[in-house]
């Protein structure tokens, strides 16, 4: 955590319920990184389908 803060970022993910720290989320925030995370997902997908058919030809 220090480092993140020390970075100027900001912890989107929530806390565990038995972690040491409790700290403030933002569901809307945690919400939209959880949308990208599985947009680059599926982006990293359809690169591997493509550079497969790219291969074939």
């Amino acid at each position: 955590m220090e480092t993140i803060n020390a970075a100027g970022a900001i912890a989107v993910t929530p806390s565990e319920e038995a972690g040491l720290q409790s700290r403030q989320s933002n569901k809307h925030r945690c919400k939209a990184r959880t949308l990208v995370e599985r947009f680059l997902k599926r982006l990293k997908q359809f690169q591997h389908i493509a550079l497969r058919f790219q291969n074939r030809t």
